[in-house]
C-alpha cells in the first residue's frame, strides 16, 4: 500500500487502482481497503484472469 502511494505521489497521478484478485487473495485485499467492483462495472481481463474477482482501491485526495 505504501508503494502505491509513493508511485502516485512521485511519478503518476491517479485516484484509484484496479486489479483482478484470486479467490484466495480476495479477503486480504478487502482488509487493505480494496472493494469489489459492481457487477455492471468491469474492465478488460486476460484469459488467465478468468475466475478472478475485479476489485478497486480508491485513493483519498486531499
Amino acid at each position: 500500500m505504501q508503494r502505491i502511494e509513493d508511485i502516485r505521489r512521485d511519478h503518476l497521478g491517479f485516484t484509484f487502482v484496479i486489479l483482478s484478485s484470486t479467490r484466495e487473495g480476495y479477503h486480504l485485499y478487502l482488509l487493505n481497503g480494496f472493494e469489489k467492483l459492481d457487477d455492471d462495472m468491469n474492465f478488460s481481463m486476460e484469459e488467465k484472469e478468468e475466475g478472478c474477482i475485479p476489485m478497486y482501491y480508491a485513493i483519498d485526495i486531499e
